[in-house]
């Protein structure tokens, strides 16, 4: 995720959440190109190649704001982007706790 750089300690706390839920292996698709794009699935599979069911994909993603004082650009929380097909366009709003990623809540 742009602008997110977890510590080797957040790391290594998703890595055993990971294998904690029998997980050995991560496939994510992904689609676009230039500046846009994003995972369009995410496939999780255990040490003997089989689907592993029950695992949530995240929808939520980091929003920032640019600090010109301090010349960075600062986590400001996190959103989810719905597709509103009545309005023909998504609508973005505040995510919930259970919609961050389970990999960075338990890197957190």
């Amino acid at each position: 995720m742009y602008g997110f750089s977890p510590t080797t300690s957040e790391i290594r706390a998703a890595m055993q959440m990971l294998s904690d839920k029998g997980i050995a292996k991560v496939v994510i698709q992904f689609s676009g190109g230039n500046d846009e794009g994003g995972a369009d699935s995410i496939s999780y599979f255990d040490a003997e190649g089989n689907d592993v069911e029950g695992i949530k994909d995240p929808n939520a993603y980091p929003t920032h704001e640019w600090d010109p004082t301090r010349r960075i650009c600062k986590e400001t929380g996190w959103q989810v982007s719905e597709w509103d097909p009545t309005e023909r366009r998504s609508n973005c709003r505040p995510a919930t706790e259970d919609e961050v990623p389970a990999v960075v809540t338990a890197a957190l």
